[in-house]
């Protein structure tokens, strides 16, 4: 599977980060080194179209014991809405259009499930996204902000992580247990 930084090293040289350059949003994806602007965009993609964001405009059903999650998860969903106002903002300081592209499909099939379900996908997403921050440095080049960028969004996507996996597996002991022959 693709990280978004694997298909950020797809553009194209015509595509100078404005708009899709990706094949699956229909760019052209060529295999050439990523222009700056595109992975600016995608650094803005992966908070803007993140689940967390995505969970904070559909809003799942919320039982009262993972109340504190909940907000845990609205708060990671607030950050991101700040990081990528400040990712919108540089892009466009840099002459470029700001493009986060669409959520992911994935998402729609989610919404009747369990908060704890999601919890659990997005510490995947936060851990997976911060190994693909890692590569940004080098595809940078010589972008100390987006370098910058790429480092503080990487371990505030760590410390996300963190967050609510702590939270998640206090959940997890609280939790009654079921008597053996429940199940």
């Amino acid at each position: 599977m693709e990280t978004p930084i694997e298909r950020a090293s797809q553009a194209s040289p015509n595509d100078a980060g404005i708009g899709p350059s990706d094949p699956a949003r229909g760019g052209k994806g060529a295999g050439n080194p990523p222009m700056p602007g595109d992975l600016w965009n995608r650094l803005l993609a992966l908070t803007a179209r993140s689940l967390p964001a995505y969970l904070f405009r559909t809003r799942p059903w919320v039982p009262g014991r993972y109340a504190d999650l909940w907000d845990a998860m609205q708060e990671i969903a607030g950050e991101h809405r700040e990081f990528a106002t400040k990712l919108a903002q540089q892009i466009v300081r840099r002459g470029g259009v700001p493009d986060p592209g669409n959520y992911p499909g994935v998402y729609t099939a989610w919404h009747d499930l369990s908060l704890e379900f999601l919890a659990e996908r997005m510490i995947r997403e936060l851990r997976r996204g911060a190994t693909d921050l890692e590569a940004v440095g080098g595809g940078a080049g010589s972008d100390a902000a987006l370098s910058k960028a790429a480092e503080s969004l990487r371990r505030l996507f760590l410390d996300e992580a963190e967050r609510l996996q702590t939270l998640l597996d206090d959940l997890r002991k609280e939790a009654p247990a079921l008597p053996d022959d429940a199940a």
